[in-house]
């Protein structure tokens, strides 16, 4: 999947860190991660990881995913 976008010119937003390019990249299949290696992927982004968060994750995957889906169902809720 490759997106393009951009923000509005008045908009000063601060690049955040990505994943290393070996967990996003794969040529014709996915890539099923095994423990040790999720680990691996999210090591760099736990810092920044406040446990006291207002969605009750353990951990920043779990924060990420529930970001995106209060945000998925939260755009739904507008249509309606």
């Amino acid at each position: 999947m490759l997106v393009y976008g951009h923000y509005p010119e008045k908009i000063n937003r601060t690049p955040r860190e990505r994943f290393k390019s070996k967990y996003i990249v794969f040529q014709e299949e996915y890539h099923r991660f095994r423990n040790e290696e999720l680990r691996d992927m999210f090591k760099d982004g736990e810092y920044r990881f406040n446990i006291n968060n207002t969605m009750n994750a353990e951990n920043e995957g779990q924060l990420i995913l529930q970001e995106k889906l209060v945000k998925i169902f939260s755009r739904d809720e507008k249509k309606c």
